[in-house]
């Protein structure tokens, strides 16, 4: 996720934002509403989950059967929201847990979310998670799809190559350098075994080490990217939003697609923790689906 660049954020988000009609197919699967209740169940549930680990599974890190992963998207005609940005190296997400909140989620007002591993549909692709920051990690700048070191920076390259293997270090490090382009990634790849595992959960434990008080900075996951137009393969569980904005985006991508894969996903409306003490919430509202919902 880019940095904060984005104060020219909200894109003018807000200005009147309509989106042209996309023709959907009246082939609604039998119950979205049977789904969506579903989803919204198993989305709390995950959230509430603090696995350290997902055993007797492997791989087993925690992200392979609990917590939320969003990735946040903008609207556009020009492309559909599941597919990867040609250019970039990489894909971010963000990890939403009880042990792992934030109240603010970049400029994005909605997006979609991923199947944990381990709760993907048997005729899903895999989406390979290679990397973890306990906050934003610029990683649009640095080498190894995001995970590596930014540019003339080598104290920014992978925490582990530097001997960084703790939440404690992680933060001594952070603090020392500060700065996205100067904080080390978590490399969390299978193929490090338990290493992966242990990994991922300090990388958890120093979101909350640095962010105890202002938690309103979301942490990054990046992934290995996925080929174009490949939707029907994809592991999305469904689609998202934060407030108004972002629900009519979702909407247009809900209903985009519907026509492009003919599956038919719920849209959940997430509200973000606001302190502490707050946990996120997700709910499916009927009155929220652009595509026809089943039975009622």
């Amino acid at each position: 996720m880019k940095k904060l660049i984005g104060v020219l954020f909200t894109l003018l988000l807000s200005a009147c934002t309509s989106y042209p009609d996309v023709e959907v197919a009246e082939n609604p699967i039998k119950d979205l509403k049977g789904l969506g209740e579903q989803t919204a169940e198993n989305l709390t549930r995950r959230y509430n989950d603090e696995a350290v680990a997902c055993r007797p599974f492997s791989p087993a890190t925690a992200f392979e059967c609990s917590g939320v992963i969003l990735r946040g998207t903008s609207h556009s005609t020009q492309y559909h929201a599941w597919n990867p940005n040609p250019s970039a190296t990489g894909v971010s997400a963000s990890f939403l847990r009880r042990d792992s909140k934030f109240t603010n989620f970049y400029i994005y007002k909605n997006g979609f979310i991923f199947y944990p591993g381990q709760h993907a549909p048997a005729d899903k692709m895999s989406v390979t998670i290679l990397c973890f920051f306990p906050r934003d990690g610029a990683t649009n700048i640095r080498e190894d799809h995001g995970c590596g070191q930014s540019p003339n920076v080598p104290t920014s390259r992978e925490c582990q190559s530097q001997g960084i293997n703790t939440a404690e270090r992680w933060v001594e490090h952070y603090e020392m350098f500060g700065s996205y382009a100067d904080m080390c990634g978590f490399n969390v790849r299978d193929v490090l075994g338990e290493n992966a595992v242990i990994a991922f959960g300090e990388g958890l434990k120093a979101q909350r080490l640095v962010f105890n008080i202002a938690i309103d900075n979301y942490n990054e996951i990046r992934m290995a990217k996925w080929e174009q137009d490949v939707g029907n393969a994809l592991p999305i569980e469904a689609f998202f939003y934060f407030d108004d904005i972002g629900k009519v985006a979702a909407q247009y991508d809900q209903k985009d697609f519907l026509t492009e894969t003919s599956i038919s996903l719920p849209i959940i409306k997430i509200a973000l923790p606001k302190t502490l003490l707050d946990q996120a919430t997700f709910n499916f509202i009927p009155a929220d689906q652009a595509i026809p919902i089943g039975k009622s």
